[in-house]
């Protein structure tokens, strides 16, 4: 009986090519959110804010910037990790074979 009879059938792991996906999804968000700070910065020191509270907004503003790319640093970590924990091809019965978001199946992972 020849090998190749019982090496199980691999497909492509659904579920990695959808962590990948939303990996580059996140990116796109991570991006838009730097270019928003990154203009709002600008505007603080161009001096578009002034008075009693602008140095308190400013102060705000920093800390939800350190925040959200603390956040978004996290998030990335969080994918790569995932991601190489898969592999690039399943056993065609696993569940990574079949996996689709909400239990369902769409194009999204096609």
């Amino acid at each position: 009986m020849s090998s190749d009879l019982l090496a199980p059938v691999l497909v492509p792991n659904r579920y990695r090519l959808a962590l990948v996906r939303a990996k580059q999804a996140s990116r796109s968000d991570v991006d838009g959110l730097r270019d928003l700070f990154r203009k709002s910065m600008k505007a603080f020191e161009a001096g578009a804010w002034e008075g009693g509270l602008a140095d308190d907004r400013y102060r705000q503003l920093t800390g939800l910037k350190q925040r959200a790319r603390s956040a978004a640093d996290l998030c990335d970590r969080e994918l790569d990790q995932a991601i190489r924990a898969q592999l690039l091809e399943v056993p065609a019965d696993s569940w990574q074979a079949r996996w689709s978001p909400g239990g369902g199946s769409g194009p999204w992972l096609l």
